[in-house]
């Protein structure tokens, strides 16, 4: 945080991301009591963000995404060049035989929430694995956490450990042993109590997203698809550097 942090813009962005995410309309009384605001803050942050077309408000008086939020959308995908360069590479992955039933997943951690871009299931059409996927724990993913080795810090850990405490079968190991063992070994790991095993490296340097696969791998297949995995990565990165 800088030494004297814009709490408007913090409360305009976390009104924003809430009214993304919520899944339908929300009045400006149900978002002060979602993020513990005043709620004539609440209204007058939502009606800012109506009059910029960040948010639109229907007859009910409630009020729901505005096309400005498909803009940004559209232009940080653009401009990061993160997933047209990812998708060819990710496809190829998908066609290769690392395992049965192989899940690809390309995604960025923000605020202890892994946001897939890209989600694919076995026989999952394309169009079916772009975007679609819910946020995910960090601690949930392997995705999060190689991303949390790499950026993350004790307490980012601690606190993304705690909040997987809903969850009734978290993944083995811990998520501190997990991280940790990402550092070391350069490359995440979580073993769900289905048999699924999950494997993630970093894309990047400095580290924007990451890269995994998961299946109920046998162990001789494990570093074969992490070879591919981290051969992936770098054939990613390579390609936005290209870009950039």
């Amino acid at each position: 945080m800088p030494a004297q942090p814009n709490q408007s813009l913090i409360d305009g962005l976390r009104v924003l991301q809430t009214l993304v995410s919520h899944g339908q309309s929300v009045g400006s009384r149900d978002m002060a009591a979602i993020l513990g605001m005043e709620p004539t803050r609440a209204n007058r942050l939502l009606g800012t963000l109506a009059a910029v077309g960040l948010a639109e408000q229907g007859t009910d008086r409630k009020y729901r995404p505005g096309p400005g939020v498909h803009v940004l959308a559209a232009q940080s995908l653009q401009g990061s060049h993160l997933l047209s360069c990812a998708l060819p590479h990710l496809e190829a992955l998908r066609e290769e035989n690392l395992a049965p039933d192989l899940v690809v997943a390309l995604g960025v951690l923000w605020q202890r929430q892994v946001c897939y871009l890209f989600h694919a299931r076995p026989r999952m059409a394309l169009s079916q694995a772009i975007g679609t996927h819910e946020l995910e724990p960090a601690g949930n993913s392997s995705i999060g956490v190689i991303l949390l080795a790499q950026t993350g810090v004790g307490e980012e850990v601690a606190l993304a450990e705690a909040e997987l405490s809903g969850i009734s079968k978290p993944p083995l190991p811990s998520l501190s042993e997990s991280v940790a063992h990402a550092r070391r070994e350069g490359f995440g790991r979580l073993d769900f109590r289905q048999g699924e095993v999950s494997l993630a490296v970093a894309i990047g340097e400095p580290v924007i997203a990451g890269l995994a696969v998961s299946a109920k791998f046998e162990a001789a297949q494990i570093p074969v698809a992490l070879a591919r995995l981290q051969e992936t990565a770098a054939l990613i990165a390579r390609e936005m550097a290209r870009k950039s």
